[in-house]
């Protein structure tokens, strides 16, 4: 895996080696607007191995493991996305969405509501309303504003959204590429 930054007015190339076992597929940035905070950086990374790993990128710009979130996926991981939520608890929290290539999506929470520097996070299978699941998943996105999550796959893009507790579809893309709603809200 390698990152480019900018530093000092000089582009420096970070490698690290053995990063994922055969290879990274998938990397997400993950806010840290924290006190504690004033230039470290963390993202995930998912890849072959089945697993979503943390790093910092610290104020040297070194890359640094912090932690292997709990291995659940069963397969490489194909997509990460992260998103910067103001609901748990009132403070800010980041919850990332990960898929593999069995198409198995999940969303992993902090285990704590505290604005902490130190993120660990708990995995939670994504829970899809009735026969709402998509097939062949390229890729995953969170909206702007924590809503809905996007899922492309290869013949469409799905806007799911969360109620009670199980993911719905809210719209699609058709074959004609014309915006289909599913779900009416009362």
């Amino acid at each position: 895996m390698f990152l480019f930054n900018f530093l000092n007015d000089t582009w420096n190339i970070n490698n690290v080696s053995k990063a994922h076992i055969f290879g990274v597929n998938a990397v997400s940035w993950i806010n840290l607007n924290t006190e504690k905070n004033t230039y470290n950086s963390r993202f995930v990374s998912g890849g072959n191995d089945y697993l979503i790993k943390q790093w910092e990128v610290t104020s040297e710009g070194k890359i640094e493991l912090v932690s292997s979130l709990e291995k659940v996926h069963s397969s490489p991981i194909k997509s990460i996305d992260v998103y910067l939520s103001d609901e748990i608890s009132n403070t800010r929290s980041n919850i990332i969405a990960t898929v593999d290539v069995d198409d198995e999506v999940f969303l992993w929470t902090p285990e704590s509501s505290s604005d902490s520097f130190d993120i660990t996070f708990k995995p939670e299978a994504f829970k899809f309303f009735n026969e709402h699941k998509a097939n062949n998943i390229t890729h995953l996105t969170w909206s702007k504003c924590g809503t809905y999550l996007s899922i492309s796959t290869l013949d469409s893009t799905y806007l799911y959204k969360n109620y009670d507790k199980e993911w719905v579809i809210f719209s699609s893309v058709n074959q004609e590429g014309q915006i289909v709603n599913h779900y009416e809200e009362n």
